[in-house]
């Protein structure tokens, strides 16, 4: 017998499994991230370098020894919506009174209907004093308010655009200032702009200092 065919056919038949191995490991293995999930994460983590940094952090100092990075629910791109402004037919002045008991002054420029399971809520689009030309906000509560997320509601930014069609990603909905530090005022969002369910999406409540503070 020609046992230098035999070593041949073995060494074949080892490379042959080492490679279908390989395959199998790679075709089981978790996909990577996606481009806009990597975008995600790296504005969070940017804004956790911002709260540990004593020169940037709006945290209460007493708090910041014990901050360990803000809490997000998992990035779902099925909540990045792209959704025609209906606009307001005159801009609105509105009173949205704080957490605190003041009021702040905002226009009502149009509102978005979001996507639920009974259907689309309309949800207000405002622009206050602190917006530069082509900038938007959207405050919002949802069913995980008090319970999951800030009580007194999150925001959203949004970019206004020529052809009336916005983005409104709720992976980058995000706590108003005073959920870190009761010495901000922030807008509580109006009646109409609460979901009748549960925004899973976006950032969760913040754990240290004013983020128990509980509303109606």
């Amino acid at each position: 017998m020609n046992t230098r065919h035999l070593h041949g056919w073995s060494a074949l038949w080892s490379a042959s499994c080492a490679l279908l191995t390989l395959v199998l490991f790679a075709g089981c293995s978790e996909p990577g991230p996606t481009a806009y999930e990597q975008e995600i994460l790296s504005d969070r983590r940017s804004k956790d370098q911002t709260f540990f940094d004593p020169e940037t952090s709006i945290l209460p100092a007493a708090d910041r020894p014990q901050f360990m990075g803000l809490t997000y629910y998992p990035v779902d791109s099925t909540f990045r919506y792209v959704l025609p402004l209906n606009p307001a037919e005159t801009i609105e002045i509105v009173n949205l009174p704080a957490q605190n008991g003041d009021i702040t002054v905002y226009e009502r420029i149009g509102s978005v209907g979001i996507p639920g399971p009974n259907g689309e809520t309309q949800l207000s689009v405002f622009r206050g004093a602190e917006h530069e030309d082509g900038e938007a906000w959207i405050p919002f509560r949802d069913a995980t308010s008090n319970r999951e997320t800030y009580g007194g509601g999150r925001y959203l930014d949004v970019e206004l655009t020529s052809n009336g069609v916005i983005e409104v990603d709720f992976n980058r909905a995000y706590n108003p200032y005073c959920a870190y530090n009761p010495v901000y005022i922030c807008a509580l969002p109006p009646r109409e702009n609460y979901l009748p369910f549960a925004m899973r999406v976006g950032e969760k409540q913040f754990a240290v200092g004013a983020g128990g503070t509980q509303f109606e």
